[in-house]
Parts: C-alpha cells; structure tokens; sequence
C-alpha cells in the first residue's frame, strides 16, 4: 500500500530537463555580456553564475511555491516529511545547496530510496510528492450496496471513502441555492431518467431527496466529483474516511493522503513572502551559532594553514600558468565593477562546494586543502621572489572575510559529515537535518563576508597593494572587528 504518494525519478527527472531549461535561457545574457572577455574570465563567470543561479533559482521558487516551474509542469510539490505543509524559505535553501553533493553521486540516492528522497531532501526534511498519483478510488453504487450489507461498521478504504464523499456532497449540495440545485438535476435527466435516477438512489442511499440524488450521481459517475467539491472538500473526505475506516494501517494511509493534499492546497492557494526580518534574524543569530561550530572552524583553519605551508615549499608555476589562462594582452579585461562580480560568485561557488559536499564526508576538508595549496603555492613564489610583504598587502585586507566565511562553510561541512559517520540514535537523514538546518543561518553573515570581499578585491586591494604598513593596518583592524562580533556572548 503506498502511503505518500511520491514523485517517481522519471517525474523529477522531466521537471528537472524544464527548470534547466528556463535556467538556461535566464543565464543568456551572462554570455552574451562576457563574450569580449578572456576564456578565463568566460569560463569563470559561466561556471560560478551557473551553481550560484541554479541554487538561487531552485531556493526562491521552491521556497515561495513550494515547487519550481518545471516540478509546477508535472504537478510536484515539496512538503516538509514531518507536517507535509509547504516547506520554508531555510529547507528550500538547504535541499538546493546539498544537491552538490546529490549531482556528485549522480543522484543515486534518489534513485536507491524508496521514498525517492535525495541526500538534500534529508538534510532539509523535505519530501516531492506527485499530484496526480494522489487518488483513492471511488466505488460502484452496486459495490456500495454490497459492501455496506457486507462490512456493516467494520468499513474498509473503499466503503470509508464512499461515505464521507455521500455525507460532504449532501452537506455542500444543503448550501446551494434552490435554483443551481434544481438546474444541476435538470442537467443529470438529460442522461438518465429521473425516475430510475430516484429509484436507484432510494436503494443505495436510503433517499431520494435532490442533496441524495446528487450524491449517487457523483458515485454512479452521472457528474464529476470535482464540478462540485472543491480541493479542500477532498481533504475533509480523506480525513473523515479516515476515521471511518477499521483498518488501523487504512486509516493512516488516508490520514497521510489527506494531510498531503492539504499540503498542496495550502501550497497552490498561497505564496510565501520574502520578508527581510528574515535575514536580519541570520545575522543577530550567527555569533551564538559560530561560537558552537568553533572547534570545527579551529580544525579547518588548521587543515587550510597546513595545506598552504606545505605547498609553499612546493616547486610551482601555478602564477605563470594563471597568466597564461587569463589570456593575452590584447583581449580586453573586465574593470573592477565587473572582477568584483566575478570575484563574488567565483567565491559564493567555493562556499557552496564546502557546504554543500558535507554529506560527502571528504570533500569539505578536501575542498579546503585545496585552496590551501594555491593560496601556498602563490604566497611561496613571491616569498622566494622577496615580496612576502607584496603577498600580505594583496591577500590579507579582503582575505580575512573571504577566509572566514569559506571556514564556516568548511566548518558546517565537516560538521555534517561527522553527523552521518556518528548519528547516535537517530537516523542518519534525522543526523544530518539537525545539522544543516541548526546552522543554515551562517549563509546569510558568509554570503555578506563574500560580498564585502569582493568588492574590497577589486577596489581596495589594488590600492593597498604596495602600501604595506596601511594594508596590515586595515587587516588587523578587520580580524578586532570580524571576531570580536562573533565571539560576542549575549
């Protein structure tokens, strides 16, 4: 018996080729803009705005929808697996930002579980379900007749369903108006004599009043359910069928069908605002949450500054060949309004890549390594050249917001894949949900960090560069600020 009704893979895979689509043809201008620039800055700017807008556009449709256009199209909706109401602005932000590490495995997960959740869905406590496999199926008035002789109280699925649709048509048919009412019956005697139509509905419900008359229509198939119950009224029915029914398992499966529709009603008939208080809500909580994830952020400041003195003493051409993937003196190069963009979302991509390659266990620390060993290689090539006050003044005045906010997510990372190798008594989905949600409001003060960095990049550093003194200065003042707030105790 199948309780939820989830979306199959082929479902979400067809919603999945539309919104990639529509995300395609958002993302045209970004390479009609870029087209004068160098392959470097193309390939840049197309792979960073691809992950960022990817993850935007999934996170402010779903979260505002609870569906994207393409899951619209195919008639998916996600509800959040406890309450099955329309998800959150957080859980759509959550499920979108793991899909790295869902894209990584090729979506097996998705594939491999019975429930069709993918590693995002457990870590933001989300389920898609389909719509149209959301159907309990309406009896024969001769079924009816029969089983109700038969089953008498002990009423199974079918029986329970037949009369709580009976009871809330005759109740929705009390309210119409003597007219409509009389016009609807009129409408049924075209196909059937109102005779026979009152005969048959005197023996399966016990009257031939007009409310009873229409309610056998609908269950002999006279006139569709839907021309006069609205999708609200279904979930009345599911939910008094469920109580009608004997069957302890057949009464949660309708409780489950109803809580589920009522999910996609609410989801269809309202959409969620994107309030601002929101976001003010992130930054005042982010010291309280830094300050738990601490030893995290102390461990991958630790396998950052590792990675980075062991490539500095580590032969390296890698400035050489950044020159030469920039490109020619000749291809025309972005002003600073334009490398800030490209600095922001290049960094926003890393962010994501941390945070969203937890569940994967290695690839937050690896992600780090990673940067560890370029920032060394870089620094350790101008050392050897004598210009290690040179390095500092370029990297540092923007460096310790960028590095921060890349920690954090390397710290959250770290953190959930910890929580999938120990999940204590939990689950490991349960593990993993407490995590990526608890520290979900870190996104906002990190994508902040990563702003302000890259404009301070493109504007200041170029500034600063060779004003050493000024340069450190400005760092240092920015490590008393930056960590005296998230250090800060209520």
């Amino acid at each position: 018996m199948i309780e939820v009704p989830y979306a199959t893979v082929a479902q979400r895979l067809m919603a999945g080729i539309i919104d990639l689509m529509i995300i395609s043809v958002i993302s045209m201008p970004i390479f009609i803009f870029t087209a004068k620039y160098s392959l470097f800055v193309q390939f840049s700017l197309a792979t960073s705005s691809a992950v960022v807008l990817t993850t935007l556009y999934y996170s402010l449709t779903e979260g505002a929808l609870s569906t994207s256009p393409g899951k619209k199209m195919m008639n998916l909706y996600i509800l959040d697996s406890d309450s099955f109401r329309p998800i959150s602005y957080r859980q759509a932000l959550v499920r979108n930002i793991i899909r790295m590490a869902d894209a990584s495995l090729l979506y097996l997960p998705m594939v491999l579980n019975k429930d069709k959740r993918r590693i995002g869905d457990g870590a933001a406590g989300t389920i898609v379900v389909s719509k149209r496999r959301l159907s309990v199926r309406v009896i024969s008035p001769e079924e009816y007749k029969k089983r109700k002789m038969v089953e008498g109280g002990a009423y199974s699925m079918d029986l329970a369903v037949a009369e709580a649709l009976i009871d809330k048509i005759k109740e929705k048919a009390s309210t119409f108006p003597a007219e409509k009412l009389e016009n609807t019956i009129k409408y049924i005697e075209r196909g059937v004599k109102i005779d026979e139509i009152k005969r048959r509905s005197m023996e399966t419900i016990g009257s031939d009043d007009p409310c009873s008359i229409l309610a056998f229509s609908v269950l002999a198939g006279y006139i569709p359910a839907r021309s006069i119950l609205s999708q609200q009224d279904f979930v009345d029915i599911l939910e008094k069928a469920s109580l009608f029914a004997f069957s302890q398992e057949e009464r949660r499966s309708l409780s489950i069908k109803a809580g589920v529709l009522r999910g996609i009603d609410e989801a269809e008939r309202y959409t969620k605002p994107f309030r601002l208080n929101i976001l003010l809500r992130s930054m005042w909580d982010s010291p309280r949450l830094f300050r738990e994830i601490t030893p995290f952020f102390l461990a991958s400041f630790f396998i950052l500054l590792f990675s980075a003195f062991f490539a500095m003493w580590m032969p390296s051409d890698i400035v050489s060949q950044l020159k030469e993937l920039m490109g020619k003196e000749n291809i025309s190069m972005p002003g600073p309004f334009v490398t800030a963009i490209m600095i922001i979302l290049n960094n926003i991509k890393v962010w994501l890549l941390l945070y969203g390659g937890g569940p994967l266990i290695i690839a937050s620390p690896s992600v780090t390594a990673i940067n560890g060993v370029i920032l060394g290689s870089v620094g350790g090539l101008l050392m050897r050249e004598g210009r290690a006050l040179d390095f500092l003044s370029a990297v540092l005045p923007h460096g310790v917001m960028e590095v921060t906010a890349i920690l954090i997510a390397s710290s959250i990372g770290i953190k959930m894949g910890l929580s999938l190798i120990f999940p204590g008594e939990k689950s490991r989905y349960e593990s993993l949900k407490e995590v990526a949600m608890r520290y979900s409001d870190l996104v906002v003060l990190s994508a902040v960090l990563l702003f302000i960095a890259g404009f301070v990049e493109a504007f200041i550093t170029p500034i600063l560069m060779h004003e050493h003194s000024i340069a450190i200065t400005v760092s240092i003042l920015e490590i008393i600020v930056l960590y005296l707030f998230l250090l800060k105790s209520k």
